[in-house]
């Protein structure tokens, strides 16, 4: 599968044999969701991640998500061609898809120009802190595209594309439900206790 909407001319054999992984200097890593289970399994810090990113986002956003697939990336001035994005949905292949989370997993170097990317619309672009594990977070409808960096440096990035969870949606009201009804059980207790006093006497 080629995705032409490139910062740079787009090179279709290039992402090809990049999203591939045939050569040794990889740029991007489609981890579809039939792969995730293996994703979790072997590659270290990927199943932690995940949790944290979801339990994040239904914290801020009150909706229960599950990660459907994620896309890694090694951006730099020379892989623009084949991970720099021009203005895109994330919801273009998966319609279902709700948040995007980007991880940038390298920290910058001393001095180094921050990474960036813009959300159509916003007053200025998004640049990632310095740390290693910074991130990015915006619905995944929003239009959106890479920004060329400033820096000679390359950074690793994993693009989280997570989906509403149904399955995640129905066992948290139910346990709300639950919770609701051992708490009007616990207050039926209480107001038992207190009228068996008034009618002794």
């Amino acid at each position: 599968m080629s995705y032409d909407k490139t910062l740079d001319g787009h090179d279709a054999e290039q992402q090809r044999q990049d999203t591939l992984l045939r050569a040794t200097l990889h740029n991007t890593l489609l981890l579809t969701h039939a792969l995730l289970p293996a994703c979790r399994r072997q590659l270290p810090g990927f199943a932690r991640m995940e949790e944290a990113l979801a339990e994040w986002l239904q914290a801020r956003y009150g909706t229960v998500v599950e990660l459907f697939y994620a896309h890694g990336l090694r951006q730099s001035r020379a892989t623009m061609q084949s991970t720099g994005f021009s203005v895109h949905q994330d919801t273009e292949d998966f319609s279902f898809i709700e948040y995007t989370v980007v991880v940038k997993l390298t920290p910058d170097g001393l001095g180094e120009a921050p990474s960036s990317m813009r959300v159509v619309g916003a007053d200025r672009p998004f640049y990632y802190s310095p740390a290693a594990g910074a991130s990015g977070c915006f619905r995944a409808d929003l239009y959106h595209a890479s920004v060329e960096p400033e820096s000679e440096d390359e950074h690793l990035k994993i693009a989280f594309f997570f989906r509403r969870s149904t399955r995640g949606e129905r066992r948290a009201k139910r346990a709300l439900t639950e919770s609701d009804e051992a708490v009007a059980e616990l207050e039926l207790a209480q107001r038992r206790k207190l009228a068996a006093p008034q009618l002794l006497g």
